[in-house]
């Protein structure tokens, strides 16, 4: 038997079942059949599409309280387990731990920026001596404020570096 790929944890994994019609039991496995004739406790109904899972549901629902006279509108009657409905919930799941990783990862990297930012401008306070002589010689502002932007690129790429 090909080896299955899922795990629909019908009572456990699915690498060591089968999955035949009722009547095809009865008839090739008599000896192991229900002792009562008649009975299923459990009934898999996978629907044409996912589009299409909530019409199946209805009637699934309509089709047993039919059978066994009970409100189709009375959802205790009979427990309907919607593995599309889990997999929606799973991915809302999914949806809102991304958004808060983000959310997390860009107040990390605001934060970070703020401290670089600190650092530089502790930086700039104790150099103004440097930056005097600098301004003295000829330098502009905007080589004086490139060598502190590369300084800061060269500090995040280093403390970046050695973290990853």
């Amino acid at each position: 038997m090909k080896s299955k790929d899922q795990n629909s944890s019908y009572d456990g994994f699915d690498t060591r079942k089968i999955f035949i019609p009722f009547n095809s039991m009865r008839r090739d496995f008599s000896q192991q059949a229900p002792a009562v004739q008649h009975t299923v406790d459990r009934l898999l109904v996978a629907p044409w599409s996912v589009e299409t899972h909530k019409d199946c549901i209805r009637q699934l629902r309509h089709t047993l309280a039919r059978l066994h006279n009970f409100d189709p509108r009375d959802e205790e009657a009979a427990a309907i387990w919607d593995t599309v409905r889990n997999a929606q919930a799973n991915r809302m799941i999914i949806l809102g731990m991304e958004y808060f990783m983000g959310a997390v990862g860009i107040a990390t990297l605001f934060l970070g920026g703020l401290s670089v930012m600190n650092v530089m401008l502790v930086s700039v306070r104790e150099r103004t001596r440097e930056i005097g002589v600098r301004m003295a010689l000829g330098a502009t502002r905007h080589s004086i404020l490139r060598q502190f932007f590369m300084e800061t690129i060269f500090v995040v790429a280093i403390s970046g570096g050695v973290v990853c």
